[in-house]
């Protein structure tokens, strides 16, 4: 996607949400005036991951699908293994798993080095606590 066809994208989800441009600047951070430029095609460049993470949180679509939008990956980069990113997982094509979407390997993640919560590095060890509360919290019900 050009980044002009990006910026109607980003206009499109807005509208959607009945929101102004002013609107969405309050809430996501982001300035008026650059989502203005970004919609009307007048940005010669992508949005940095930062806006495009604030801007995901506002217009309710996924931060991974304004990255592709955006150009930062390719839809076919999304729908192989990755294993150079997330070691083991799995990445489906979407309609392959039972809802019909993409299926992520979350203990795939949690196994990355640089995952952050609320803008705290997530340490090996607060990592290990997070699978063990997932252990416990999706062990298999007897006799099932």
């Amino acid at each position: 996607m050009e980044i002009k066809e990006f910026g109607q994208f980003i206009k499109r989800l807005r509208i959607d949400k009945s929101l102004s441009t002013h609107r969405l600047a309050e809430l996501s951070g982001v300035s008026q005036s650059y989502i203005s430029h970004l919609e009307s095609g007048r940005k010669k460049n992508a949005p940095s991951a930062e806006i495009i993470k604030k801007l995901s949180e506002n217009l309710d679509v996924s931060y991974i699908e304004l990255m592709v939008a955006a150009g930062y990956y390719g839809e076919d980069e999304l729908l192989e293994p990755v294993e150079e990113t997330v070691k083991g997982s799995i990445w489906m094509k979407p309609g392959a798993g039972k809802t019909g979407m993409t299926m992520i390997d979350l203990a795939s993640i949690l196994e990355q080095k640089n995952l952050i919560y609320k803008n705290l590095v997530l340490t090996q060890n607060d990592r290990k606590r997070i699978l063990d509360m997932l252990d416990i919290m999706f062990q298999p019900k007897e006799g099932k």
